[in-house]
């Protein structure tokens, strides 16, 4: 006990130190502001490389990451004040609305948490973290080859991108050759689906959560992963490159930027990684079914669906899978899940309508409520298959009564046409604020009744 609290002394002194020392390298060299920004990532998560052979306790971690996370915070907030201190952190432009820093020791401690000391469970997503993130920022404002982004997304590179995945492929491969026994063909299967799986976070992800996101999706993987036979991990690569080909064929139809792509693909694999395909159903069902009855008009197809646009109509159905999924009442929500995207679907063609095709309001909302209750149905029947039991009545009678107490919302106080034909996206977070709404209300009441 006494070792521990030395050695947690130490870590805060040795982590403000690495601190200190960037600082005096951005006043001595002056280096790019990105370059001193990732200083910090480099000298921080290396020194965390450390703590599996220094800790015992996972406690003493978590509370030294609060530790750094307030310092971290108190140097965000004498920063704004004084426009000095913690310069080196946030000089870059995009860092005044970044949480990266913020976040990056609590992704540290919560994997040193999760992985329970285990090396492979770690060190990978750690070496991703500090390295393949610092590699892609590096070679990304070196070489701006290959724009990612569109209008109103955070500017990415490919060259950046493929930088990420390489080092992300070595980190894993490393680890996995050194702390584990496996066949050469499932360690190169594995460091290629993690390579590109943590690249697409890292080129989708806004406001600097890649630090948190990069680390929890890769133990995520690795934890649900390594214990399959190979053929699983095989289709597994087979299906990440499988959705990228049938959504960037179908990007035209749908007028998706590259990050939109890209942050489709990861969605739609999550959503199959953790429930599996009768749950990955809903998600594709919106992609494909949104352009159709009634087709984009000229107008429409002149504007891009950025992946801030995806985002909006994702986040609420991707925290309830992982919800469901972590408090294990996946058969209490499953039809929740199809009712988030049945509302999402039902919201963006009745905007549509009433955007582009000047539709009037009760035919807008008879075709957002039908398009909207065909989820609802194909959930009913997913449910079936998944449980091997009768649709529960009240469950799909609720769902279709949020459905149209939703859409009637939006039909009296988020009809503004204007903001439609922009693809503002103000209008896409208020819609995704109702859907949250209804779904928490959905989860209560479908709780309360099974």
């Amino acid at each position: 006990m006494i070792q521990e609290i030395i050695h947690f002394w130490i870590s805060v002194v040795v982590l403000s130190g690495c601190l200190a020392l960037a600082k005096v390298i951005q006043k001595r060299f002056n280096p790019p502001p990105e370059i001193a920004r990732k200083l910090v990532h480099i000298f921080i998560g290396t020194v965390s490389l450390f703590f599996p052979y220094l800790f015992h306790e996972r406690l003493t971690v978590l509370i030294l990451s609060f530790v750094m996370f307030a310092v971290v915070f108190t140097l965000r907030l004498r920063h704004y004040k004084k426009k000095e201190v913690g310069s080196y952190l946030y000089s870059v432009e995009r860092s005044a609305r970044s949480l990266g820093e913020l976040v990056f020791p609590i992704a540290i401690g919560s994997t040193f948490w999760m992985a329970k000391r285990d090396p492979v469970l770690y060190f990978i997503p750690i070496l991703i973290l500090t390295y393949a993130d610092t590699v892609a920022a590096i070679v990304g404002t070196r070489y701006k080859k290959g724009k990612l982004s569109a209008e109103r997304e955070d500017e990415k590179s490919l060259v950046g991108s493929i930088a990420f995945a390489i080092t992300a492929f070595i980190c894993t491969f490393g680890i996995l050759a050194s702390y584990s026994d496996m066949a050469l063909p499932r360690i190169l299967c594995l460091a290629l689906i993690i390579g590109g799986l943590t690249a697409l976070v890292e080129a989708t992800a806004s406001f600097g959560l890649d630090n948190l996101l990069i680390p929890l999706l890769c133990y995520a993987f690795l934890f649900n992963q390594l214990p399959l036979p190979e053929i699983y991990l095989i289709l597994n690569l087979i299906l990440i490159i499988g959705f990228f080909v049938v959504v960037y064929k179908y990007r035209h139809v749908v007028d998706l930027s590259k990050l939109a792509i890209m942050e489709s693909v990861l969605a739609v694999y999550i959503t199959f990684l953790i429930g599996g395909i009768r749950w990955g159903l809903a998600p594709i069902t919106v992609l494909v079914i949104y352009p159709m009855f009634p087709r984009r008009t000229p107008e429409q197809r002149k504007l891009v669906f950025n992946k801030h646009v995806i985002e909006s109509n994702l986040v609420v159905g991707i925290i309830l899978l992982f919800y469901a999924t972590i408090w294990e009442q996946r058969a209490e929500l499953f039809m929740v899940f199809y009712l988030v995207f049945g509302l999402h679907i039902a919201l963006n063609n009745y905007g549509s309508l009433r955007g582009y095709h000047s539709a009037g309001k009760k035919k807008a909302y008879l075709v957002g409520f039908v398009k909207g209750s065909f989820l609802i149905v194909m959930g009913a029947v997913a449910n079936y298959l998944e449980f091997g039991k009768g649709t529960n009545l009240w469950q799909m009678g609720i769902c279709m009564v949020l459905l149209m107490a939703i859409l009637g919302i939006a039909a009296k106080y988020l009809d503004k046409p204007s903001e439609y034909n922009r693809l503002s996206l103000a209008m896409a977070w208020k819609q995704a604020g109702l859907v949250a709404g209804g779904t928490v209300i959905s989860v209560v009441v479908n709780l309360i009744i099974l």
